[in-house]
Parts: structure tokens; sequence; C-alpha cells
């Protein structure tokens, strides 16, 4: 059988979002199987990929359907913004019309992310609750491991901590999932940041406003700054 069509607008989205997400689960499952095969499964090429994949969403919709249920598939639309531009373009670049990003704002739940030119994500807000691998990325970069002073540990095996707690209750009243307010913390420290009468907040250093720097309130009211590179930010510098 030879399928051959054209789609324009939010329909083209929508297919290709579909389409493309689901053939790389097809392939993921593929890829399982020449693990467990030991190569002697292989993993088929692209157009075979996303064939299996079109056919496999028709037979669970088919399914969901006898089954009495709507079947409705839920398609995930990345719109990029360029900020300096004002342009918007679709994951591949390609540039977005108005009346579809109409339509995009009027049909979907918006998820925004704030991303570097290279599309890591920075700043998730209240949408994610755990730090994704880029923001662990950038994290290791600036901290270099655990943040509290003196402590050795370095990035691997730390926690991504939320300086303002995260709400699992309801997310937009707790602390966002954004890099100014996540630090590098060890388990040990991440415990101790936890006890009952410890505060760690962001803290804005007067003679450098742009870094990114913490400190915490012990019970007794000691101040302890937070370090970056095993570096502490002393109280000399906070005066």
């Amino acid at each position: 059988m030879h399928l051959n069509g054209q789609f324009v607008g939010e329909l083209a989205l929508i297919i290709k979002s579909v389409l493309t997400a689901h053939t790389q689960q097809i392939r993921d499952r593929y890829a399982a199987d020449a693990r467990v095969s030991d190569g002697e499964i292989d993993i088929p090429g692209n157009g075979q990929l996303a064939a299996e994949a079109l056919a496999d969403l028709l037979d669970a919709g088919a399914a969901a359907h006898k089954q009495g249920s709507a079947g409705v598939v839920e398609p995930e639309v990345v719109v990029l913004y360029n900020a300096d531009t004002g342009e918007l373009a679709d994951a591949d670049g390609t540039p977005l019309s108005a009346a579809i990003i109409r339509w995009v704002l009027a049909a979907g739940l918006l998820r925004p992310f704030e991303v570097t030119e290279r599309g890591d994500v920075l700043r998730a807000g209240h949408l994610l609750r755990y730090a994704n691998r880029h923001q662990r990325r950038a994290l290791t970069v600036r901290d270099g491991g655990c943040v509290f002073d003196g402590c050795t540990r370095k990035a691997v095996g730390t926690d991504a901590h939320h300086v303002d707690e995260w709400n699992t209750a309801n997310p937009a009243e707790g602390g966002p999932t954004d890099i100014e307010w996540l630090a590098l913390l060890c388990r040990h420290h991440h415990r101790v940041t936890h006890r009952p009468g410890w505060l760690m907040q962001r803290w804005t250093d007067p003679n450098e406003p742009d870094a990114i720097v913490f400190r915490w309130i012990t019970p007794a009211g000691r101040v302890i700054y937070s370090q970056r590179h095993g570096v502490t930010w002393t109280p000399a510098q906070a005066a």
C-alpha cells in the first residue's frame, strides 16, 4: 500500500509531533530488543520505523474505539520563540504563522521553558519538579559540587536542591525549577538544610549582584555562606 499526502498548518504540527514521538518509541523498543538478543534483532531504518509507528497508532486508536474510549491523542507541539527577533518557529526551525500560533494558544496547555541558544532548558518554572540533565550540567559548571561551606563532594552524586521548597500539593505556590533557585547539595548537607530551624535562602552580594550565591541561617542565628568550586563566599565580601 502506498500513502502520499501533504498536510499544512496545525494538522501538520499535530501529525508530525505524534508520529515522530511514537517512531522514537518504536526505535527504543528495537534497541532494547537488540541488547537483549545480543545484536540478533536489528534496528530497522527510519522509513520502516515510521511505518510501524503509524500502524501501531492506528491499531491503538481502533482498539480504544472498540472499547468505548474516545482514544484522544494529546500531541505535544514545540514552539520556539526568539526573544531578540520576535520570530516563532517549530522544533525544526520552520517559521510559524500568526494563524497557527493562535490555534496553538487556543487548543493546548502551555508549558513554557526558557532555553539557551543550544536548546538547553534552564528555566522550567513550576512545570517540572526535578532538574533535567541540562540544568544539572549548568549547575555542575556553576557550583562544581556541594555548595555547603567546606564540603568536598563533587557534583557526581549531589542533589539539585530547590532553595525555595517545592510544593507537591500546589507547585504554583512553591519554588520554581529555575537555575537561579537550584543549588547542588550532597545528601548529607541536603538533610542538614531540611532540619528544623535551618533556613537556606538565595542571597545577593551587593558587591556582585549578578552572582548566584546562597546562605544558611542556623537555629542559633549563625550565617553560613555558600561556596563555589570549593571557594567560600566570605563574610568580608558580604560587608
